[in-house]
């Protein structure tokens, strides 16, 4: 990723939605992100793995986004 000095990888995932939901979070609290498709094949599954996709925060910004994160999953478990 260019400039990935100051920008570090939050969360990797295989589904697309997710990452573009937690994207969204971020910026609704004011976090900068970046999301990152990283496909083998464009459209092709291999091994029923489509690809990872990763979300990237502003290094600034990292340890407040794992507090949003760890918020989202504790309102997910009430």
């Amino acid at each position: 990723m260019p400039g990935s000095e100051r920008w570090k990888l939050l969360v990797a995932t295989s589904d697309e939605s997710d990452a573009y939901l937690i994207k969204s979070r971020l910026d609704a609290e004011g976090i900068p992100a970046r999301i990152e498709a990283n496909k083998d094949y464009p459209g092709v599954e291999h091994g029923g793995r489509r690809g990872e996709i990763s979300v990237y925060v502003d290094l600034a910004y990292f340890e407040a986004s794992l507090q949003v994160l760890e918020k989202d999953l504790e309102e997910d478990d009430e």
